[in-house]
This record gives C-alpha cells, sequence and structure tokens, in this order.
C-alpha cells in the first residue's frame, strides 16, 4: 500500500507537471474550495522532508484532485476515491509529518549525542499513542454514523491530516465526492491493520539505527539538565555511568597491530571530579546542555584545573557527530561550484 501511495502521487505530479491547463484549471479548483494553491510535486525517494511536504500537498487539495483525476484518468480516479488509500495517505502524510520534525532536529549544525537517543524514545512514544494505541472511545456515544458507517476512531494527533480526513467523511462521502467505501467497513479495517503495520515498521527501523544502550548513552550524566532535584537522589545520581566511562576511558588500550593507546583519564581522580561538578552543577549551572555547561568550562581555566579528566570525558562526547547533515551540506555546495 505505502509503494501504490508513492506511485498515485508521482502519477499526480506527472499530470500537472506536462499541462500548464491542468494546473490553471487545479488552481481554480483550488480557489472554488477554499484550498491552498499549491503545485504538486513528484517524491524525492530518500529525502523525509521532501516527502512529507509532498503529502501533505495532496491532502490539502484532495478534494479538487479528485474531481479534476475523474474527469481525465479513470484508472487513477478509481484507486484515489477508494476509501482506504484516502485513509492511508493521510495517516502516511501525518506520521511522515512526525519523522520531517524529527529529521529537522538532526539536521541543526550541532547535535546533542547524549540527548539523541531520549529523542528517538519520547518519537517512539509518541508514535505509539497516536497511532498504535486504540483511542478511547465514549462508551455512550453511538458508534455508527448516521448513514450506518462505523465512526473513524481518533488516531493521530488533533491538528494532523486523519483528524482533517474525520471532519470531513460523511459515511461514503468525502466533501462533496463520492467514496468507494464499504457498508461493512472492511476497508476502513484494512486501512487500520495497514496503520498498525506501517507504524511498527517505522518503530523497529528507529530502534535499530539508534540502538539504547552502548557507552555514548552515559555522556548524559555530563549534562546538569539530566540531575535529579533532590539531594539524596543526586548523591547517588551517575555511579554506573560513571564507572563504566573510567573502566572504558581509563585503561590503556592495546590493539593486535601492536599499536597502544594511553588512559584518556585518571581513574583515581575522575569520580571525585564528578561528584564536585554535580555539587557546583546544581547551583550553579542547573538545567544547562552538555554544551554550554563544558564549552564555559573549557574557556575559564580556574574551572577547567577543577575538572580536567571530567573535560576530556565532555570533549569526547562533543566531537562525535549525530549526523551526517554538515557533510551532506558541503557535498551539495561542492556540486554547486564545481560543475562539469
Amino acid at each position: 500500500m505505502a509503494q501504490e501511495v508513492d506511485d498515485v502521487v508521482n502519477d499526480i505530479a506527472t499530470i500537472f507537471s506536462r499541462s500548464a491547463k491542468q494546473n490553471a484549471i487545479l488552481k481554480s479548483l483550488e480557489e472554488e474550495f477554499g484550498c491552498q494553491e499549491l503545485k504538486m510535486s513528484h517524491i524525492h525517494k530518500i529525502r523525509w522532508l521532501s516527502r512529507a511536504n509532498v503529502l501533505h500537498k495532496v491532502c490539502e487539495t484532495y478534494e479538487p484532485l479528485l474531481i479534476l483525476v475523474k474527469q481525465h484518468n479513470a484508472s487513477l480516479y478509481v484507486k484515489m476515491s477508494n476509501f482506504q488509500f484516502v485513509y492511508t495517505i493521510h495517516f502516511i502524510a501525518d506520521i511522515l509529518e512526525k519523522l520531517a520534525s524529527l529529521s529537522k532536529t538532526f539536521q541543526s549544525d550541532y547535535v546533542d549525542v547524549s540527548t539523541m537517543f531520549s529523542l528517538i524514545k519520547a518519537e517512539i512514544s509518541v508514535l505509539i499513542e497516536l497511532f498504535l494505541d486504540v483511542p478511547e472511545v465514549d462508551v455512550n456515544a453511538s458508534f455508527y454514523d448516521g448513514l450506518g458507517y462505523d465512526i473513524i476512531l481518533d488516531y493521530g494527533s488533533e491538528e494532523g491530516k486523519l483528524a482533517a480526513l474525520r471532519a470531513s467523511i460523511r459515511g461514503p462521502n468525502f466533501r462533496s465526492v463520492r467514496l468507494n467505501r464499504f457498508v461493512d467497513n472492511s476497508n476502513l479495517e484494512a486501512a487500520i491493520q495497514f496503520q498498525k503495520q506501517f507504524c511498527n515498521v517505522i518503530i523497529a527501523n528507529l530502534k535499530e539505527t539508534f540502538p539504547q544502550s552502548g557507552i555514548v548513552l552515559y555522556f548524559k550524566i555530563l549534562s546538569p539538565a539530566t540531575f535529579p532535584r533532590s539531594k539524596p537522589q543526586l548523591r547517588t545520581f551517575g555511579s554506573t555511568e560513571i564507572s563504566t566511562l573510567e573502566s572504558f576511558y581509563g585503561e590503556t588500550k592495546f590493539f593486535e597491530d601492536g599499536c597502544e593507546i594511553d588512559a584518556l583519564v585518571s581513574m583515581n581522580k575522575l569520580r571525585g571530579e564528578f561528584q564536585l561538578f554535580k555539587a557546583q552543577a546544581q547551583h550553579e549551572w542547573q538545567d544547562r546542555s552538555i554544551r554550554d555547561s563544558w564549552v564555559a568550562i573549557g574557556r575559564n581555566a580556574t574551572q577547567a584545573a577543577k575538572y580536567p579528566n571530567l573535560l576530556t570525558l565532555a570533549h569526547i562526547c562533543m566531537i562525535q557527530y549525530g549526523s551526517t547533515t554538515i557533510c551532506e551540506r558541503g557535498f551539495s555546495i561542492q556540486n554547486h561550484l564545481k560543475t562539469k
């Protein structure tokens, strides 16, 4: 079904990319139905932001698109007027909007790898809540609309495309257009089944790409923003993490080729520095990120002298890339300058 959505969206874009007349008609219909005046685009296979933007355009202008396609492409209209397809494209637009927002976060100039995994964990929780958990239903309300069709459950966010679809559906009618919707609601059930399968695949891919384990996760204890508020909790906070970092970076490494790398931190001093840092950070650097805290400490000779080993760990954390965006931008600029 996801591939069918891609194919249909690209077919729509092809229709309007070849005809100024069709574009003029679409623009006229968009004005008539009070839609945004949007130009249809092809899907870029490897760009989340592009894909999300293209599906947003289609969903925003779905009614005039249906009317126009019905007049010029019967086979495409059959696909677009199928209720399962209509629901699916609105769902995919919703979930891609969430992924596009996450993608923008990772496209910033600096991505804090210590918080990156927390962002992923939060995003997965949101996807589960919006698209997998069954929405609460008012037991006193009717399960059917006035035409005998099932009420569409409140999946997705309140301002999302699925919410807009629910507001536009009356039985088999999508605004002024009649859809091919079955009274037994089998195509609605099939659409929701696809929704859950697709969402589970997305979540599995996010977990595989950003595993919630590994030494990188332990660097978050260097951020005062992660500290607990109560003193008893702060006293034991980070004990396991600092021990792991101490063991890994406080030992000399030997490699098969004979290469030897000295320990980067002092195992005898690291814990003491961490306890002092927690006490000072709670009062002076509360809610600061790793970058804000340790850039300031590194620039202050007195502070840097107090935390030499922790500062080394902070540098190790900050030089790790959470995204290849900067590299990709560099290649894009190169390709613009160094043409054939």
